[in-house]
């Protein structure tokens, strides 16, 4: 089953390139967001359609980009040789170029089309460090093996998929207190370490 929906999305993909990558980017979106409405930001807030629907178009335009102007450049630029080297040198400019410019946009872009009265200017100064140091330790590695391993006409969507877990994250980050979020964690993680016993495991 899952061997023929591969096989006809891959015809897809060749028929319509764009129209399917730019389907598979807004419906990991979309997911992302609805996990973190859903899940990480409690089950008492109701679901904010306004917001989802933001985050699900951004998703779409940026595998647009991607799949149009971005990963074709690091072709031209780099070669499409699927080499280790060439792959490591095009993760590196992904995060240090690319990824600075993608989460400032989305950023801006929740911000606005929500139509939000929070301060754009101290979101950025409280949380924007810390969304690039979490999207640095992820892509890095993830980057470089879809460089290494994907070919260029699927690199767009296959991106997408792998980055439920970012799409999640940068919902919840561009929709919340992220410094306060992460000291919660870490207050959490050492009140967990504390009620161990460490005596008892010997």
């Amino acid at each position: 089953m899952l061997k023929k929906v591969w096989i006809w999305y891959a015809n897809q993909v060749d028929i319509r390139p764009l129209t399917m990558q730019v389907f598979g980017g807004c419906l990991i979106a979309g997911i992302g967001d609805y996990i973190s409405q859903a899940y990480l930001e409690g089950p008492n807030q109701r679901y904010n359609k306004r917001r989802a629907f933001t985050v699900t178009s951004y998703g779409g335009l940026e595998i647009a980009v991607e799949a149009i102007l971005w990963y074709p450049f690091l072709d031209r630029f780099l070669g499409s040789h699927q080499a280790v080297i060439t792959s490591f040198w095009k993760a590196m400019i992904d995060q240090t170029l690319y990824q600075p410019i993608e989460i400032t946009a989305f950023m801006r872009y929740t911000w606005i089309l929500e139509n939000r009265k929070d301060s754009l200017k101290e979101k950025f100064e409280r949380d924007y460090e810390l969304a690039m140091l979490a999207n640095f330790f992820y892509w890095v590695p993830m980057s470089f093996m879809l460089f290494l391993v994907v070919p260029l006409k699927f690199r767009a969507v296959a991106t997408s998929f792998t980055c439920l877990v970012m799409d999640t994250f940068m919902s919840f980050a561009a929709h919340n207190n992220l410094k306060e979020a992460y000291t919660n964690l870490v207050n959490l993680f050492k009140e967990k370490l504390d009620d161990l016993d460490i005596d008892d495991w010997w």
